[in-house]
């Protein structure tokens, strides 16, 4: 797009694109092609990512929202009420899993030398109070709460030892398979599709054991993080093929297609009304606390 070509007419990006991407204007402002209603009946918050400067520049297609997933027979088994609301909470709980060996670890992370790693720890410092960025831009990785962020996640590794080792060379994928044959108790930033997988006896050895925790984990319970990574289509400005471009966009993102996605893979809806369709909560009944 920086070259000025018009080999696109659909590009995929994520809300961390979108004001340098308006602020180059490369990509045509989409409310002209969705229309009022088109835009207002989708969730006012991924609408609002993907806008500046007055203008809407792509519709979501991935609404992806990290959850915090627990196994509730294991918890169950050990004789633990509710999941942690804490990350001590989560300490003491995977050690008492784990001496009961109930579970191999309390959890398994992706933090392979890549992007998973550098979102694992966004969040560690976020639930720590912290922030990596001031209001101006400049980096804060060196505050108090940046630095015992990353030094919990040494800690988990070294010291409390209930996060699998092979987090170190694993991919978010990996960790996924380790906790659906059952090692591990916890998913603490678990995508919407894992509770699907879950559910499915040819990919899970823990079928109907998957439960969702009300609130994302932190360093107190009133501090909590989670990763919210949504991902839209726009349309380049260089593109020559506009109309048939939105007709793709509007073709992947209505409420039919948008649907029988989250039926079958159990990702979470873009339009509002499906947050209480009754076939889908019947699928996805944690839907019920965080649609509202």
């Amino acid at each position: 797009m920086a070259a000025g070509s018009s080999a696109y007419d659909v590009v995929e990006f994520d809300n961390c694109w979108v004001a340098q991407f308006a602020e180059t204007e490369w990509l045509l402002p989409l409310e002209n092609y969705a229309g009022t209603e088109y835009i207002q009946d989708m969730l006012p918050a991924l609408n609002s990512l993907f806008s500046a400067k007055g203008h809407l520049y792509g519709v979501t297609w991935n609404n992806d929202m990290r959850f915090f997933m627990y196994n509730a027979r294991m918890l169950k088994e050990a004789g633990i009420a509710d999941p942690p609301s804490t990350w001590n909470e989560l300490v003491e709980q995977s050690r008492r899993l784990m001496a009961a060996g109930t579970a191999k670890y309390g959890f398994i992370e992706g933090w392979e030398m890549g992007q998973a790693l550098a979102n694992a720890q966004t969040v560690f410092a976020h639930s720590f109070g912290g922030r990596l960025l001031d209001e101006r831009g400049n980096p804060t990785l060196d505050s108090s709460e940046c630095v015992g962020a990353l030094q919990f996640m040494v800690d988990l590794l070294h010291k409390y030892r209930i996060v699998d080792p092979a987090s170190l060379t694993s991919s978010q994928e990996v960790s996924q398979n380790v906790f659906l044959r059952g090692d591990t108790a916890f998913f603490p930033q678990a995508w919407p599709g894992l509770y699907r997988y879950s559910r499915n006896p040819e990919v899970s050895n823990i079928v109907e054991e998957v439960e969702v925790a009300p609130k994302p984990l932190g360093v107190t319970k009133g501090i909590g993080a989670a990763l919210s990574l949504p991902e839209a289509l726009a349309i380049p400005k260089t593109s020559k093929h506009p109309d048939e471009a939105w007709a793709f966009i509007q073709f992947i993102t209505n409420k039919e297609t948008n649907k029988a996605q989250s039926l079958a893979i159990g990702s979470l809806p873009i339009w509002t009304e499906l947050f209480t369709d009754p076939e889908l909560l019947k699928l996805y009944p944690y839907w019920k606390q965080f649609g509202k």
